[in-house]
């Protein structure tokens, strides 16, 4: 009962920073919800991009003559270069917002992927790889995006959701992809077919990049001070507060003041950015024990959505299209299983009136 009043409430409530402190799933109302569906359907559309040619390598293996060495490392490289652009893009973030980070991603993305079908050998496979794979930092200014909108009551489940809906976009990339190309080749030759499927998630990549700069809000403190003229579209008044002012605990004239305190620690444009990582930080030892527990999970995902469909391909003789469909089905679990992470995270964090240390979850 609990669950559902925070994931489908009558209205959205706030805290004193004007984070939402519940989620209404299916609004898309500004600032809370707008900014979380924004985020979630870009962290798909870039994964859907970034595993655009896995479904596909049956196809571009034969074309280009691949070995498995160079398919490898292919794999390698894709994942290393997001490995390197999460290290930049988390900077920028706190620089110039998620909105900005994210469109800025997305279009970047969409150049290298819509080059993708200029490789001409293994070599040049591996480059664009390489390239396409600093999209997959889409996942940075996701989950960062989600986090200023959502309060630590609920922030776990927020991410979690906006994780996971994001992810299924590597599983819809392997149903859907070879679709594509199956339709592109009733006219083209399948040496030209594969290379201009890629051009449909280039172009999704700039779609979505325009709705994230042009539609959302970097911050509830951001997107509030000048509603003024379009409250109706908002979710929230000017102020943060709920429509309806009786659903909110807090008293209007503390609230306000509250905000006006904590916005001086908002990154926006009147304000001061926020630093970058410093030595401290990437050395403390709290934030490194994250890493082999992300790595042994997501880490695990991503070797696996490189390779799934080429798996089944290889070693059960079934068709591309076939391949892809059912290595699709991998990506697709995240529908539920980041969700149900975030939210146990969230129920384990209110056991206690001060939370519980992560190392616990």
């Amino acid at each position: 009962m609990m669950l559902s009043t925070k994931i489908f409430p009558k209205q959205i409530l706030v805290d004193e920073y004007g984070k939402a402190t519940n989620i209404k799933l299916f609004s898309f109302g500004r600032p809370h919800m707008r900014a979380m569906h924004l985020s979630w359907m870009s962290f798909f559309i870039a994964f859907t991009g970034w595993f655009a040619i896995p479904p596909l390598m049956p196809t571009i293996k034969a074309d280009l003559k691949l070995t498995p060495s160079q398919i490898s490392n292919a794999n390698m490289t894709s994942v290393s270069a997001t490995i390197l652009a999460r290290l930049i893009i988390g900077p920028l973030c706190d620089r110039y917002g998620p909105r900005r980070a994210m469109a800025s991603l997305l279009l970047l993305g969409s150049i290298t992927i819509g080059l993708a079908g200029l490789a001409s050998d293994g070599n040049g496979l591996i480059i664009v790889r390489f390239f396409i794979g600093i999209i997959g930092a889409s996942f940075v200014p996701c989950q960062y995006w989600a986090s200023r909108m959502f309060s630590s009551n609920i922030v776990g489940t927020a991410n979690a959701l906006c994780g996971g809906f994001g992810n299924m976009g590597a599983g819809v990339s392997y149903f859907l992809i070879p679709l594509i190309y199956n339709a592109i080749a009733l006219g083209l030759p399948p040496h030209q077919a594969w290379r201009v499927t890629f051009v449909v998630p280039a172009c999704l990549c700039i779609l979505m990049a325009a709705a994230d700069y042009f539609l959302g809000d970097d911050n509830p403190s951001d997107a509030l001070k000048n509603s003024d003229s379009n409250l109706e579209s908002y979710d929230v008044d000017k102020h943060g507060l709920p429509r309806t002012a009786s659903d909110c605990d807090s008293n209007h004239d503390d609230h306000l003041n509250d905000e006006k305190t904590h916005g001086q620690n908002e990154t926006s444009g009147n304000t001061a950015p926020a630093p970058g990582p410093t030595p401290s930080v990437l050395m403390d030892l709290l934030s490194q024990l994250k890493n082999p527990a992300y790595g042994c999970s997501f880490g695990l995902e991503l070797a696996v959505d490189n390779m799934i469909g080429e798996f089944f391909h290889e070693h059960f003789g079934l068709s591309q299209t076939t391949s892809g469909m059912l290595g699709s089905i991998f990506g697709l679990m995240n529908l539920f299983s980041r969700a149900s992470g975030g939210m146990l995270a969230d129920y384990v964090n209110s056991l206690t009136g001060e939370g519980v240390q992560g190392r616990m979850l």
